[in-house]
């Protein structure tokens, strides 16, 4: 999985000792964050089949993860493990999971404001470091997607190393008024 945020020397360490565990269970890891002030790991999974996670298969490979921290003398003794499914404003941070969000809005944290010397940058995110877009297309270098801009939609280009965090912006109007919710989006 090509990140696109780079990881911790930690978390690349945990990810490769908790990859074997959890593709036993039948599942992936998603993502995986080292809060080393807090000796935490919160570690994503999902079921590649739902593209989410239970809370029985969380619950589960909390479990066969428990050996792992007693064999392994690197890690913290007093650390907490968190498992859980990526949510519905799951984080993307490699090219997977851009790919994945394609078509769906994703709400954009920006380390600079988008200059409009490249296009001509729709006036409702003029000035702003985070707004939401559609997301269409992928390139090596940037995101394409389309802000809707007094009554049309434009296109809009946002390089990777101008991001700084990413998330799913579900449309919860439809979530909510789908006659099952949980098939209305990725949980």
């Amino acid at each position: 999985m090509a990140q696109i945020f780079e990881q911790s020397k930690a978390e690349l360490r945990y990810r490769e000792v908790f990859e074997p565990v959890v593709k036993a269970q039948g599942l992936e890891i998603y993502d995986l964050e080292y809060i080393q002030g807090q000796a935490l790991v919160r570690l994503y999974i999902r079921n590649p089949k739902t593209k989410s996670a239970t809370i029985d298969e969380c619950a589960s490979v909390d479990r066969a993860l428990s050996p792992v921290f007693e064999s392994e003398t690197w890690m913290p003794e007093k650390i907490v493990l968190e498992v859980s499914s990526p949510g519905v404003t799951r984080k993307l941070k490699s090219l997977e999971h851009f790919q994945e969000a394609k078509n769906e809005n994703i709400l954009l944290h920006l380390l600079k404001k988008l200059s409009s010397e490249d296009f001509d940058l729709p006036k409702k995110i003029k000035g702003q470091n985070k707004f939401v877009f559609t997301l269409k297309d992928i390139s090596e270098e940037e995101l394409i997607g389309l802000v809707e801009d007094q009554g049309e939609k434009k296109e809009v280009r946002v390089k990777f190393n101008n991001i700084k965090k990413a998330t799913i912006e579900p449309d919860w109007e439809k979530i909510m008024n789908s006659e099952n919710p949980a098939e209305s989006t990725t949980v």
